[in-house]
């Protein structure tokens, strides 16, 4: 969760939006890679499994 947060948060930061509705937008367009691609979300998750598998 914490890898797709981050990608997320990026697009998001330090903008003001004036309706929820904006923010509604946005959010959506920051997530749109991850379900139009889904191995761009599996990435995510897996990635993050084999850095910890090769961490010690």
């Amino acid at each position: 969760m914490e890898g797709l947060w981050d990608q997320v948060k990026d697009c998001l930061c330090n903008r003001v939006f004036p309706t929820l509705e904006d923010l509604e937008h946005a959010l959506t367009e920051a997530l749109r890679p991850f379900y139009e691609d889904n191995q761009r979300a599996l990435f995510l998750v897996f990635g993050w499994m084999h850095t910890q598998a090769n961490a010690s």
